[in-house]
Order: C-alpha cells, then sequence, then structure tokens
C-alpha cells in the first residue's frame, strides 16, 4: 500500500545548480502534471527529500566537487532519508562522468543496491529523455 502510494505521489524533486537546465526540465516535469520542487544548491532542500517519489539530480550539483550530487544522494540513503526502493532516481551530468570521483560513487550506490536512471546530457535532444522517463514512470 505504502509503495503504490508513493508511486502515485507527484512531488519531485530537482536539484541542478545551472539554472537554464532546472528551468526546461522543470517545464517538462510541469506540463505532465507534477509538483515539482526546485533546488539550485544541497544545502536547501532539507525534508522535502523525504516526501519526494521522483529526483532527478544533477551528479556535479553544487559545483564544488565532480561528484557533490552523489555525494547528497549517498548521505541521504545512509541516513534513511530516502527511500530508495520507492524512489525513482535520476542522474544526470553533463561534465563529470568520467571523472575518478563520479565513478567511485556510482560504485557505492551499486554496493548499497540503489537503482536509478543514468543520462549524459551533450545536446538538448538528451533534455527529452527527462520527459519520457517520467511518463514511464507513471503508467
Amino acid at each position: 500500500m505504502e509503495t503504490d502510494k508513493r508511486k502515485s505521489n507527484k512531488k519531485t524533486l530537482l536539484a541542478d545548480d545551472d539554472s537554464t537546465t532546472r528551468t526546461i526540465i522543470a517545464d517538462y516535469l510541469e506540463d505532465d502534471g507534477y509538483e515539482v520542487y526546485k533546488f539550485s544548491s544541497p544545502d536547501d532542500i532539507g525534508e522535502i527529500i523525504k516526501e519526494c517519489s521522483i529526483i532527478f539530480m544533477d551528479v556535479r550539483f553544487g559545483r564544488d566537487r565532480p561528484a557533490a550530487g552523489l555525494e547528497y544522494l549517498i548521505t541521504n540513503i545512509k541516513n534513511g532519508d530516502l527511500p530508495v526502493d520507492t524512489t525513482t532516481i535520476v542522474l544526470y551530468t553533463r561534465w563529470g562522468h568520467q571523472h575518478t570521483d563520479v565513478k567511485e560513487r556510482r560504485k557505492t550506490l551499486a554496493e548499497l543496491g540503489v537503482k536509478y536512471l543514468w543520462i549524459d546530457i551533450q545536446s538538448g535532444v538528451e533534455l527529452i529523455k527527462f520527459r519520457e522517463i517520467v511518463r514511464r514512470r507513471g503508467q
């Protein structure tokens, strides 16, 4: 029952420090009826992460480290604040997918049993994948 409730939950966390990318993705999600909570810094997210059934996060969210977004997720998973069995996680990047820190954090996510979708954004075409992912999840 709790799983069904989270699946029908349209609360979506969008974490990206790039305002243009954040706006484009948010527009896609909002057009499909999702309630989008947008954040430009990990420090601003707080308790809302516990309520969202979908998370879209830039791997380099925060920009201070190549894997800052992944580190944030890992911390919240280990703390029990993010129920990974009922949350759809979509990670994306334009810059850091080959960086050693990113590879190490992805390995940690795998060790924790976290399932996620990964998108390398090299052009605006890949942003269309976000809409496809959300629509499939809602079915």
